[in-house]
């Protein structure tokens, strides 16, 4: 049950008299804050209840703060672009890519994807702009061109 503004009034005016040396007055006080509840139609739980705090758990997610008390909403996440890639082409440029072994491990292991990808389909396939970025940025760094394939 919600308390209201006048009762709360009522008892922030008798809660520091419980703070009295005097074991009557503190007695006294208690029964007051027993009544004025009562009156309001309200008990000591319904006072303890209003002031437990509303929890709310907050877990920060790569600098992304999450409310699990409130409704997740849904964020239209933007659609990667893609671009098609010859087959071919792939599979010439990243042999020549896989036989120089100057590839750092993780460029060795995007471009033996790459193979993989392109030996699955037949004439095109499907990448995203940023694995075409980084695609071509790896053939730039190994300086490997066209006309070598």
């Amino acid at each position: 049950m919600t308390l209201q503004p006048s009762t709360i009034d009522k008892l922030s005016k008798l809660f520091p008299r419980l703070a009295s040396d005097h074991d009557g007055e503190v007695v006294a006080t208690a029964r007051a804050i027993v009544r004025t509840l009562e009156a309001a139609g309200s008990s000591l739980h319904d006072l303890g209840a209003a002031m437990t705090p509303k929890t709310v758990q907050t877990i920060v997610y790569r600098e992304k703060a999450v409310y699990r008390d409130r409704p997740a909403t849904p964020e239209a996440k933007p659609q990667p672009e893609y671009i098609a890639m010859s087959s071919d082409r792939t599979i010439r440029l990243a042999k020549i890519l896989l036989a120089e072994n100057h590839l750092k491990e993780r460029q060795e292991k995007f471009v033996q994807h790459m193979l993989k990808a392109a030996a699955l389909s037949k004439n095109k396939f499907p990448v995203t702009v940023k694995q075409w970025k980084r695609w071509q940025s790896i053939l730039v760094d190994n300086d490997v061109f066209e006309e070598e394939a």
